[in-house]
């Protein structure tokens, strides 16, 4: 008798060949549920920056209504965007916007940066002659045509720049969105536009 080859040597070497089977189909199932669960986690993510850019860009909104309508030269406010300063880059990367949005959406940030630029200039202007001054009364002129820029049409009849920006976070908090709240928008066959509540 042979000490290294037992007479059921074939049965062992089938057991052996389950075993690495069952081994290997048991780590790729624990992959791709590790990889699964990343990407869930990083859809959340993503969809609690789209919604945070969203409440800035509302937000953003009624501040720049508000300077082009009152005649505050130094208002303290500034307009918000700190989650689309944060929150853009990643969404980019994610490469799930289209090249207009991307486009667009850069463009709003550039404008919004300009504007709260132009109402810190105008805060130290105020500041230096609480009295009001041609510099006061200039940078105020300049905050209000930047504002106008972004929340009114173009001059080429094209959409405003915010609601361009409303429209590319709405798609993107559709593509985010679990799929039952994409199902549900589809079968009730409305596409929310932006600012304005279902029907």
């Amino acid at each position: 008798m042979n000490i290294w080859k037992p007479a059921d040597w074939p049965a062992i070497e089938a057991i052996g060949t389950w075993v690495a089977a069952i081994g290997t189909i048991g780590a790729v199932l624990v992959a791709l549920g590790l990889a699964r669960r990343d990407t869930k986690s990083r859809r959340i993510e993503r969809r609690g920056e789209i919604v945070a850019m969203c409440a800035d860009v509302y937000h953003a909104r009624k501040r720049m209504e508000t300077l082009t309508e009152q005649n505050i030269q130094a208002p303290l406010y500034r307009i918000p965007d700190s989650t689309l300063s944060s929150g853009l880059p990643n969404l980019i990367g994610e490469g799930r916007l289209r090249k207009n949005e991307v486009a667009v959406l850069l463009e709003y940030a550039n404008k919004i940066a300009e504007i709260n630029r132009g109402l810190d200039r105008a805060g130290a202007a105020h500041a230096a002659q609480p009295g009001g001054s041609d510099l006061l009364s200039s940078e105020f002129a300049r905050n209000q045509a930047k504002a106008n820029e972004v929340i009114e049409p173009a001059d080429d009849g094209q959409e405003p720049l915010i609601n361009q920006a409303e429209r590319a976070l709405y798609r993107m908090d559709m593509l985010y969105s679990p799929w039952w709240i994409r199902l549900a928008v589809a079968w009730k066959g409305w596409v929310q536009s932006p600012g304005k509540a279902p029907k």
